[in-house]
């Protein structure tokens, strides 16, 4: 318990730094990889990374639902009823089952809400970024129709991703799933899990912005002396490749 005490004021002080840091950064910009990494580690406090850092109260919502969930079974108690599961009528053998249930269903809302906070944390997008995409270089996003499609698509895991978002990593990682599900004998439960991946990765992935031709970049206006020392204007272009 005394590490405990002195690790939550550790956690509160790097929020509050990352907040900081978050505040001085220039709001147009993305997330950085540290300050995704930093909403990681700060999310293990469900949420915490994600309201100081990112600013994601519904990434925070949905952590702190699926902490609940598994929080709550744990709380739970069985009142009196009693469930076998097969395994025989004694009542130890009940409270055996009944454990092993419980045990099951923290692991099934945990495991997710560790999937959800490194998947959230590396693929969410600050909202005011896309918008100055949008509003400055004419950026569009994915349409629903398309988000769709991927949706559908998937039913062949990572089809969509690839064809319609060229999203690899969301490929990837339905990949990772289903194979997973398939080595451990489990592919409903993972099935499942990839799933409310597709779903959630189909509505929230962001095209990725190729601005290096945006409008009018790479020209610039000078004034400069020519050889017989007058001012004269100059229109240069210049684009690293």
């Amino acid at each position: 318990m005394k590490k405990l005490y002195v690790f939550l004021p550790l956690c509160l002080a790097l929020a509050c730094f990352a907040g900081e840091q978050q505040n001085e950064y220039e709001e147009h910009k993305n997330f950085t990889i540290g300050q995704r990494i930093g909403t990681i580690g700060l999310n293990i406090i469900p949420g915490l990374g994600s309201v100081v850092i990112m600013d994601d109260w519904a990434g925070a919502g949905i952590q702190l639902g699926l902490f609940a969930a598994g929080a709550g079974l744990i709380a739970s108690q069985d009142k009196g009823k009693r469930s076998t599961c097969g395994f025989g009528d004694s009542p130890e053998e009940s409270n055996s089952c009944s454990n092993f249930m419980k045990l099951v269903g923290v692991a099934y809302f945990w495991g997710i809400e560790a999937l959800f906070n490194i998947v959230r944390s590396a693929t969410y997008d600050n909202p005011k970024y896309i918008r100055h995409l949008s509003e400055k270089y004419g950026y569009e996003n994915f349409t629903i129709g398309q988000r769709f499609g991927t949706f559908g698509l998937n039913i062949v895991p990572g089809l969509g991703s690839i064809v319609v978002m060229d999203d690899w990593a969301g490929a990837i990682t339905q990949w990772a799933l289903i194979g997973t599900g398939i080595a451990l004998g489990t592919p409903e439960i993972f099935i499942f899990f990839d799933v409310l991946f597709n779903i959630y990765r189909s509505s929230t992935y962001n095209k990725s912005a190729n601005i290096a031709l945006g409008k009018h970049e790479g020209f610039h206006l000078s004034v400069l002396p020519n050889r017989n020392g007058e001012i004269m204007p100059y229109l240069l272009f210049n684009k690293a490749f």
